[in-house]
């Protein structure tokens, strides 16, 4: 049918130093609450209960954190161990019969291995598989929760912190306490499947060959990091894009604006050169005149170059050599005039 996928956590009220392990959390997302579900698409309220209830279970968790005492006496902490909280995961092509029929087994194996701590089960059929063959088709699981006596440290129901208290108890070094903690979940995956998974038709573990290799932290750390790294040279080069396409937008409106003037300037020299053209043409300036009046003509605006014209015609001369004499003739009068003053 599969391979079995089982797993064991401990819960606190705090959720210890990053609050990643509280109950609240826990509970929220076993039950489906409001802001515990964004990793489900279409969360269903409606979780299947097989065993106790919500609030026997948040009753219990409230004694114990209550009524504990360690054999010195102490109270529990705030970030005391309070819950045990287990999920089986049922693989790809199981149908709904198995499932209901499996439950049964797997009910019947958790009252037998938790007894009276054991306090609420309940199923999941709303998160179906992302991926693969078996993409949209339901992912079923079972959640159960455990919470000890009053008397009872909760490592006693979790085999791999049990391991690790006893060796750390015996005086064994940090890695002798994580090797006892990984022996001891090996074995509690063993009795699974050998008290229940052979039952269901299920497998130890995936075969060798479809096992995914494990990362150590440090590898995760490098990936993580690579990953990060990828996404800022993406954000940076989006940003570096938007930034040339402003650039190169001013730059053409500047450009436009250049031209523009440009083409004014072109339409004025032009005129200018016309206006020009047809004054000698019109007023008989000599070629010799044009040469000495080049430096004013350069300057001069089309409204200039029509202002005298229309003197020329004013004063009657017949052309711009006579027309120069009559303004010389005034400017000489006008001075006369000065003087004689």
């Amino acid at each position: 049918m599969g391979y079995q996928f089982a797993h064991i956590y401990t819960y606190s009220g705090s959720g210890g130093k990053e609050g990643k392990f509280k109950v609240s959390g826990c509970l929220g997302e076993a039950f489906r609450d409001e802001g515990y579900t964004k990793h489900i698409e279409k969360p269903d309220k409606n979780v299947g209960l097989l065993y106790g209830d919500r609030e026997a279970l948040e009753k219990s968790i409230k004694d114990y954190q209550k009524d504990f005492r360690d054999p010195r006496g102490h109270k529990l902490r705030k970030d005391g161990k309070c819950l045990l909280a287990g999920v089986f995961s049922w693989p790809p092509g199981t149908t709904k019969d198995d499932f209901v029929t499996g439950n049964v087994y797997l009910k019947s194996w958790l009252l037998k291995e938790y007894g009276a701590s054991l306090r609420c089960v309940l199923t999941h059929e709303d998160e179906p598989f992302q991926r693969g063959s078996h993409k949209d088709t339901p992912h079923y699981h079972t959640h159960f929760f455990a919470v000890p006596e009053a008397s009872q440290d909760i490592k006693e129901l979790h085999q791999g912190l049990k391991a690790k208290k006893e060796a750390r108890t015996a005086g064994r070094g940090i890695l002798e306490q994580d090797k006892a903690y990984k022996w001891a979940m090996g074995d509690w995956q063993d009795k699974i499947h050998r008290e229940l998974g052979v039952q269901l038709g299920f497998e130890r573990a995936r075969p060798e060959a479809l096992r995914e290799k494990r990362l150590s932290r440090r590898e995760q750390k490098i990936i993580e990091k690579a990953e990060e790294n990828a996404r800022q040279i993406e954000v940076s080069a989006k940003e570096a894009e938007a930034q040339s396409v402003s650039v190169l937008q001013t730059a053409e409106m500047r450009l436009a604006v250049v031209e523009k003037r440009e083409a004014a300037i072109t339409a004025r020299e032009k005129t200018l050169k016309e206006i020009a053209a047809d004054f000698e043409r019109v007023m008989g300036i000599t070629p010799k005149e044009v040469a000495e009046l080049k430096t004013k003509y350069d300057k001069w605006t089309p409204a200039d170059l029509e202002q005298t014209a229309r003197y020329m015609r004013q004063s009657g001369a017949a052309n711009y050599g006579e027309y120069r004499k009559i303004m010389e003739n005034k400017k000489e009068q006008q001075q006369n005039r000065g003087i004689k003053r």
